[in-house]
């Protein structure tokens, strides 16, 4: 083999590699987008978002902690809204128990 062939292998295994590279990174940024909407998304008060990924993706942990965290968030909300039905008929309840016993 001479130093010509050498060099073009080279070359298109450089190429190779730069490509997969490039198709790498333009993936990452797609996921990067779609959990940027999503962390807007449950900032803005949607706790039901969840962030998608595949085994093999590179934010995978990333997506995993934004759910748990979005479900943790969602739990705490419901829990505050029963929580907040509760008084309101404890309230209701000591209210008509009040008004019962002044007449």
């Amino acid at each position: 083999m001479n130093l010509n062939s050498f060099l073009l292998i080279a070359l298109c295994t450089a190429l190779l590699a730069v490509l997969f590279f490039i198709t790498k990174l333009r993936r990452v940024r797609g996921q990067l987008s779609i959990i940027e909407e999503a962390l807007e998304d449950i900032k803005s008060g949607n706790p039901n978002r969840r962030v998608l990924a595949r085994k093999s993706d590179m934010t995978k942990r990333i997506c995993y902690a934004i759910n748990e965290i979005a479900v943790k968030n969602q739990s705490q909300l419901i829990q505050q809204k029963q929580s907040e039905q509760a008084y309101k008929r404890l309230m209701t309840m000591a209210w008509g128990y009040l008004l019962r016993q002044n007449l």
